[in-house]
């Protein structure tokens, strides 16, 4: 495992979270960078004052090892509606068809991962946003959306920053996910493209029930 993820404040997130936008908040809100080398650095990419460290932990190593360790190490967590995650991680992978296999062509059969990824799901939530053993602040991606000055205030209590809501408003509106600011939040085709919503619903008709049959982790 890393160790410098467990040098500066945690950010964790289950992929197709939303995690590419709220880094983008962060960053332009607190003015610093985020320890990462898989993208591009919101702020620029020679930046090294590093405000946090970002990892998926998508096997809970980095929640077995502070466990294991007793670290006192607080997690930002942000959870997203899981329906939303699975659809969103279905088309991801079936972009990237080429890497995960012949079974993510075809949209039906892509389709029917539906019940493995909602129990590698839950386990991450399980794991993160449920441990009563971490020091856990869970942001949700839903509430960013429609309530977004009072869930970005656990955010700020979280890096110990000030928190003013004019400030807020103007970041948010930096990285609204109009066209001009494509770049800027690294947004791929495949989250904006045409229909993209319409098969969202199409896909929740069929499958919410079955995950909603099989993550319970919600966050309190």
């Amino acid at each position: 495992m890393d160790k410098a993820l467990l040098k500066y404040p945690l950010v964790i997130s289950h992929p197709r979270s939303g995690w590419h936008w709220l880094s983008a908040l962060i960053e332009m809100y607190f003015d610093k960078v985020g320890r990462y080398s898989w993208r591009q650095k919101i702020l620029g990419s020679k930046r090294t004052d590093y405000g946090y460290v970002h990892d998926h932990d998508e096997q809970n190593k980095v929640a077995q090892h502070i466990k294991k360790h007793r670290i006192d190490q607080p997690i930002l967590y942000l959870w997203r509606e899981p329906v939303n995650v699975v659809y969103s991680l279905i088309r991801y992978r079936m972009k990237r068809a080429k890497r995960y296999g012949e079974t993510y062509r075809e949209w039906e059969r892509a389709c029917s991962h539906t019940p493995r990824i909602a129990e590698l799901l839950q386990e991450h939530y399980r794991s993160h946003s449920n441990a009563k053993h971490l020091k856990v602040t869970v942001v949700k991606y839903e509430q960013l959306l429609v309530a977004p000055a009072e869930e970005f205030r656990k955010v700020c209590h979280f890096f110990g920053g000030d928190y003013s809501e004019p400030q807020v408003a103007k970041v948010f509106e930096a990285c609204s996910r109009c066209p001009e600011n494509r770049r800027i939040l690294d947004i791929t085709d495949n989250m904006v493209a045409p229909g993209y919503d319409e098969l969202r619903e199409e896909f929740k008709d069929k499958w919410a029930h079955c995950i909603s049959e099989t993550v319970k982790a919600y966050p309190e």
